[in-house]
């Protein structure tokens, strides 16, 4: 080589025994290096990664936050898999793969920000922007078209549409797409350095529509705004401190149409480049006849946490479809959460030619006629050019400085322990038994099917703390929510409306079933509604004593360490095993378990804060701040609480999920609050799962079933309720051979 140095690449394949998989995993970690997906995979040898980054929205198993990969060119191919095998591989788990192993954009470059930005962009942030302007300014050589130009001659030609074979004069396509980065990556700030960059494109576009519309012609008001949407004041606030945080001060002026004195004039001279408000606000004033929101036609229209109008029969999907603008965004880092029809109501919001009529969609990606055992099989090839035009997905494998290590600890029961549990599961497999003997999973007989199982999940973390007869009624609110998130019930009884019920404020209720109501519903129905709110019941629930004190008030009492649980004494000694100068974050679903351990820290001196739904937002920012002091070494927190709206976790980096969930992405999307940009240590998650228990059975595979099972009551296919059926007898079958241990 003449004595000159010479550059090559090399791809390295890692094969070994599962058994140091994690060893190796922290070993590599250690130095920096960290394992990607190979871009071919040998067909005979199972592929694992103990250090791939999750991603909202996969699968968990056995500890893994990846599921197995699959060649997405032989998704299709499927005819050496019989029948019953394939309908045993769930939906859920190829779609994952889809979204996560999309084809590179790589004719991507990296864009030049506005100087208005003050923060240098990473190099994959860059690119974000760039697809935003590609998205916004269309051509007919834009890449990754769905439109394929055919013909012979110069003057005849027409271009065929990739997924429905239409034929058309010129490509038809509408700006904008979905913003699918995981969380963590920065798709806010990715967001509002594009909105920067534009701002010229938005003022001529402002002036072009009022200079070729007459005032009669012109129904709506044009304006250069960007109008963003998001799910709770929190997450408002959330990009109030991007702004401030990036932005240099006053080159982006901002409003906050949101609470009583919200007001904007009916102008197309409005002074503000980015007006942020929630759905509820916009649905709120949609189903009172409109509001000056839908008086206006934006130049950009963006749905953060765009997930949340998965149901295009809810009163914030048609608020926002009634929403007029010329660029449409979808921002969500899970865009499918229970099915294609939640990505069949983002492609219909964003006006998707062809595909946004819902019968399209349906026959082309979710599969029509295209059935196995009755169930619609979707078309995966279909979906990836889809999914490969409008959408940018990154992984949180961009983040390649932070070094993640996953474990699961799994506690056994105690003798006395099991011997409860025990109990609780017959009461559960009789409840299946009954439900399945009258062949009916309607809503009503489903209930103390899902009230069995969460008492059963309750109990793995609670375990003896409390009187066994007092323990499990599920009297409190965030307990009632969980019976209805698990069986897909978060709307309002009366009127259909979807409820987020993250971070609400005080508008959602309970009626005497124990469904919820929305605000405006409640005022309607007084005599069927309980006046008191969701926020107020917290409240009340709340022992104010257990939020962030260093020992527990003496009329608390005081529990020996045999009354917790074994799964709390295994947190407490990984706790306790954390170098004193690093921080924790524990995570649950449920306030009585955040109790328990404040209860346990507080005997054993751990410094500790809390926040949940029953804690109002002022206070709730009071704990995070304190929360940076030095002496405080633990933050207690809600998995809905902690899941949206919180970017500042980062100073954490010691994860502990106290419980598995039906949902993963919601594990995820918490985990995703830690693991950020601005995250400078080394992390750690473990995940806590009982063995021998219900957990062992929401953590495996078996969930897809017996996740649709509890979730389908409300859908009436036969083909549904067969598989229904089908999924509470698996179900009662695993409870019974856990209570052989």
């Amino acid at each position: 080589m003449n004595g000159l140095n010479a550059n090559s690449l090399v791809d390295l394949l890692m094969f070994g025994p599962q058994s140091i998989a994690d060893s190796v995993a922290k070993e590599l970690s250690r130095y920096r290096l960290f394992l990607q997906h190979p871009d071919l995979l040998p067909a005979v040898v199972p592929y694992n990664n103990p250090q791939y980054l999750p991603i909202a929205g996969a699968l968990l198993t056995h500890g893994s936050l990846l599921p197995v990969i699959q060649d997405i060119e032989d998704l299709e191919d499927t005819s050496n898999i019989s029948s019953s095998q394939e309908d045993d591989v769930s939906q859920t788990y190829n779609v994952a793969d889809v979204l996560d192993h999309l084809p590179q954009h790589s004719y991507l470059k990296q864009a030049e920000v506005d100087r208005r930005i003050s923060t240098p962009l990473l190099s994959h942030q860059k690119e974000g922007v760039d697809f935003i302007l590609r998205r916004e300014c269309l051509t007919p050589s834009t890449p990754r078209s769905l439109w394929k130009l055919s013909g012979l001659g110069q003057e005849d030609y027409t271009y065929r549409h990739l997924i429905t074979g239409t034929s058309s004069n010129k490509p038809k396509d509408t700006p904008g797409g979905l913003l699918a980065d995981a969380m963590g990556v920065g798709k806010t700030l990715t967001m509002i350095a594009s909105i920067a960059s534009t701002l010229k494109n938005a003022t001529l576009f402002a002036l072009n529509e009022a200079t070729h519309n007459s005032p009669d012609a012109c129904r709506r008001y044009p304006i250069h705004s960007t109008l963003i949407l998001v799910p709770s004041a929190l997450l408002l606030d959330g990009w109030i401190e991007e702004i401030k945080k990036h932005v240099v001060p006053g080159t982006l002026r901002y409003y906050k149409y949101h609470g009583p004195n919200r007001c904007l004039p009916l102008s197309t001279n409005i002074p503000y480049d980015i007006i942020l408000t929630t759905y509820g606000t916009i649905a709120a004033d949609f189903r009172s006849g409109g509001g000056v929101l839908h008086s206006f036609k934006w130049y950009r229209l963006v749905l953060d946490e765009a997930h949340v109008i998965r149901n295009w029969s809810t009163k914030q999907f048609h608020a926002a479809m009634e929403l007029e603008a010329a660029i449409r965004w979808c921002m969500t880092g899970t865009p499918i959460q229970n099915s294609l029809e939640d990505l069949a109501s983002l492609v219909r919001f964003l006006h998707t030619p062809l595909l946004q009529d819902t019968s399209v969609f349906r026959k082309h990606i979710i599969g029509g006629k295209r059935t196995v055992n009755s169930v619609p099989k979707p078309n995966f090839e279909k979906l990836k050019l889809l999914l490969g035009s409008i959408c940018l997905r990154r992984s949180t494998s961009v983040l390649s400085l932070i070094a993640v290590t996953y474990t699961t600890c799994r506690p056994i029961l105690s003798p006395e322990e099991r011997n409860t549990y025990n109990n609780l599961a017959l009461a559960c497999k009789m409840s299946i038994d009954e439900l399945v003997r009258h062949q009916n999973t309607q809503r009503l007989r489903q209930r103390p099917v899902l009230e069995a199982l969460l008492k059963m999940r309750i109990f793995c973390n609670q375990g003896l703390y409390v009187k066994v007869d007092n323990e499990l009624a599920l009297t409190r609110a965030d307990e009632k929510i969980s019976l209805l998130q698990q069986s897909g019930e978060t709307f309002c009884e009366y009127c259909n409306f979807y409820i987020d019920i993250v971070d609400s404020d005080a508008a959602i209720y309970l009626n005497q079933n124990q469904s919820l109501a929305c605000g405006e519903c409640a005022s309607l129905y007084p005599h069927e509604v309980d006046q008191r709110s969701i926020g107020e019941l917290q409240k009340l629930q709340q022992n104010d004593a257990l939020l962030g004190v260093e020992r527990r008030d003496s009329d608390q009492g005081t529990f020996t360490l045999s009354k917790y649980s074994t799964k709390l004494i295994a947190l407490l000694e990984n706790v306790k095993n954390h170098d004193p100068q690093e921080k924790s974050i524990v995570f649950s679903a449920w306030i009585r378990s955040l109790d328990a351990v404040a209860s346990l820290f507080a005997e054993h001196d751990i410094i500790f804060r809390r926040v949940d739904g029953g804690i109002p937002h002022a206070k709730r920012k009071q704990m995070l701040s304190e929360f940076h002091d030095p002496s405080v070494r633990v933050l207690l927190i809600t998995l809905g609480t902690g899941a949206v709206g919180l970017n500042q976790l980062s100073i954490a980096n010691h994860i502990h999920l106290l419980e598995p969930q039906w949902n993963p992405s919601v594990e995820s999307q918490a985990i995703g609050r830690v693991i950020r940009l601005d995250q400078k240590k080394q992390v750690t998650v473990i995940r806590y799962v009982t063995e021998s228990t219900i957990e062992k059975v929401v953590e495996s595979k078996q969930v897809s079933k017996i996740d649709l099972a509890i979730r389908g009551g409300l859908q009436s296919s036969n083909a549904d309720h067969t598989k229904r059926i089908e999924g509470f007898r698996e179900l009662a079958k695993v409870i019974e051979a856990q209570l052989k241990h």
